[in-house]
């Protein structure tokens, strides 16, 4: 089992303060989506975007 799978795990099961958060999707921008996370008083903004290219196949 990897060290990364280890550590999501150990997150995920020990993790308490995620269940209370609230994630909306505020807009889409191009290949962009601005996304907030609320957790009681605090507010955490941030962006992300998909792939919009990809590297060609080596034969």
């Amino acid at each position: 089992m990897s060290i990364i799978f280890k550590i999501i795990f150990f997150i995920l099961l020990f993790g308490s303060n995620s269940y209370s958060e609230e994630l909306n999707k505020i807009g889409t921008f191009k290949d962009w989506d601005a996304i907030v996370v609320t957790n009681g008083d605090s507010k955490v903004c941030f962006a992300q975007s998909k792939p919009v290219l990809q590297s060609p196949k080596k034969k």
